[in-house]
C-alpha cells in the first residue's frame, strides 16, 4: 500500500510540474510574440499563427522533458529538475528575441541547442531547440540559408553534447562544436551572402565564437560546480565507514553492518572497473539495509533514514531502485549494489554453514549473475552486456577478498 501510494504521489508530482513547466513556456513565448508584434507592427493574421506555434511549441518542450524523464533518457545531473529546465528554456528563448538586432553572422543563437542538451537530453533539446528557432525564424522573418546554418549547427550541437557524461569532459566536445559552427556560416557566407564585406564577415564570425565559448564554458563550469560535483563532499562523509550512521549500524546488527562494508568494497571496485559514479555506488552499498535502524530492512524505513539525514537525491532514488523490485528502471549503480550484495550474502553465507569450505568463486560469481539477468526487475536494468562483462572481471580479480567473508 505504501509503494502504491508513494508512486501515485510520484506520478501527482511529475503532473504537477508539466503542467508549471508549460505555463512558464506557454507565458514567455506570448510574451515573446506580443513585444515583437507591437515593436515590428506585424498583422494580427501572423500574430494568431505565432500565438499557435506558441501553445504547441510549451507543450512540446515540456512534454518531451517530461517523457524523457518517464524513459531515463535524461541527463543523470537534471532528472526531476523539470522547473530548472523549463527556466533555462525560457531565458534561451528571451535571449533569441535579441538575436535578429545583431547581424546573423555575430548571432550565437545556436549555443541555444548546447545550453538545452546540457540541461536536459538528445531528444528533449532537439525538440526544445527546433521550437525555439522555429518562433525565432518565422518573427525576424530570417531567409531559407539562415534557418539551415541554425538547424545544422544547432544538430551538431545536440550530436556533440548528448554524448557528456559523468567525467564531464567538454574540452573537445566544445572544440569540435565550433569549429562545426565556423564551418557553418562559412558555407553560408560563400554560397547565400558572398555580397558582404569579407572583412566584416570574419568580424561577425570571430564575435560569434567568442560569445559561445565564454558562454558555454560559464554555463559549464557553473553545472560542474552546482550540479556534477555538488554532492561529492556530502559523499566524502558518508563513505567513511566511521560515519555516525555506520556506527550506529555496527552498535545494533553487526551482521548487517559487515555486509555494508564488504558491499561497498566491491561496489566501488565495479564501478571503477565499468566507469560509473563510483561515489554513488559505495554509498549504496554502505546505506542499502540502513533501514535496520528503523527497527526493519524495509525499502520504507531506508528512504526514512536518508531523508532524515538529507541523502543527495542520486542517493535516494538508487536506495529506492535496489529495495523497490517494482520501480521499472534500474540504474547501473543500483545493479551494481544489488550484485555485490547477492556475492557477499551468498558467500557469507556458505562460510556461516561451513568456516572450511573452498568455494568455486567463479562459478559462484557465472550463477548470481545468470540470476540477475533473469529477475523481472531487471529487464529495465541499464548495464549493457559488455559492462556485465567487465563486472565479472572485476569480481573475480578480487576472489582473494572474500576469504575476508569467513
Amino acid at each position: 500500500m505504501t509503494k502504491v501510494m508513494g508512486k501515485g504521489r510520484r506520478e501527482k508530482k511529475g503532473f504537477k510540474g508539466l503542467a508549471v513547466s508549460f505555463i512558464i513556456n506557454l507565458s514567455v513565448f506570448i510574451l515573446w510574440t506580443f513585444m515583437w508584434g507591437y515593436f515590428h507592427d506585424a498583422k494580427l493574421s501572423g500574430m494568431l499563427k505565432n500565438l499557435l506555434l506558441d501553445i504547441i511549441g510549451a507543450f512540446a518542450i515540456s512534454f518531451s522533458f517530461w517523457a524523457s524523464s518517464y524513459k531515463g533518457e535524461l541527463s543523470w545531473w537534471n532528472e526531476g529538475h523539470i522547473l530548472r529546465y523549463s527556466l533555462v528554456a525560457a531565458f534561451c528563448t528571451g535571449a533569441l528575441y535579441g538575436m535578429p538586432y545583431l547581424p546573423f553572422l555575430a548571432a550565437p543563437a545556436a549555443a541555444a541547442a548546447v545550453v538545452m542538451t546540457i540541461f536536459s537530453g538528445g531528444f528533449c533539446a532537439l525538440v526544445s531547440y527546433l521550437f525555439m528557432i522555429m518562433q525565432y525564424i518565422f518573427l525576424s522573418g530570417l531567409g531559407s540559408e539562415q534557418a539551415m546554418v541554425l538547424v545544422f549547427s544547432g544538430l551538431l550541437g545536440i550530436v556533440l553534447f548528448k554524448s557528456l557524461d559523468r567525467e564531464f569532459r567538454y574540452v573537445g566536445l566544445l572544440f569540435a562544436y565550433l569549429v562545426g559552427d565556423l564551418v557553418c556560416c562559412s558555407i553560408y557566407y560563400v554560397a547565400a551572402d558572398p555580397g558582404t564585406d569579407l572583412g566584416d564577415s570574419l568580424l561577425y564570425m570571430g564575435i560569434r565564437l567568442f560569445s559561445e565559448t565564454v558562454a558555454i564554458l560559464i554555463l559549464l563550469k557553473l553545472t560542474g560546480k552546482y550540479c556534477i560535483y555538488r554532492d561529492e563532499d556530502f559523499y566524502k562523509q558518508i563513505n567513511n565507514p566511521e560515519h555516525k550512521l555506520l556506527a550506529q549500524l555496527k552498535k545494533n546488527n553487526k551482521e548487517v553492518y559487515m555486509n555494508a562494508v564488504h558491499t561497498a568494497y566491491l561496489s566501488e571496485k565495479i564501478s571503477r572497473k565499468i566507469k560509473i559514479d563510483t561515489a554513488l555506488a559505495k554509498a549504496g552499498g554502505y546505506y542499502h539495509k540502513i533501514g535496520v535502524l528503523e527497527g526493519t530492512d524495509t525499502i520504507e524505513n531506508t528512504l526514512k533514514v536518508g531523508r532524515d539525514n538529507k541523502f543527495p537525491k542520486p542517493l535516494m532514488k538508487l536506495l529506492e531502485e535496489y529495495g523497490d523490485k517494482k520501480c521499472g528502471r534500474l540504474s547501473k549503480e543500483a545493479a551494481v549494489v544489488q550484485l555485490s550484495d547477492a556475492v557477499v550474502s551468498y558467500i557469507s553465507h556458505m562460510f556461516l554453514e561451513n568456516n572450511d569450505a573452498v568455494p568455486d568463486y567463479e562459478k559462484i560469481i557465472d550463477t548470481m549473475i545468470s540470476k540477475k539477468m533473469h529477475r523481472r526487475d531487471w529487464r529495465g536494468c541499464e548495464l549493457t552486456v559488455d559492462e556485465l562483462c567487465k563486472i565479472r572481471e572485476g569480481l573475480v580479480e578480487v576472489k582473494l577478498y572474500y576469504d575476508f567473508l569467513r
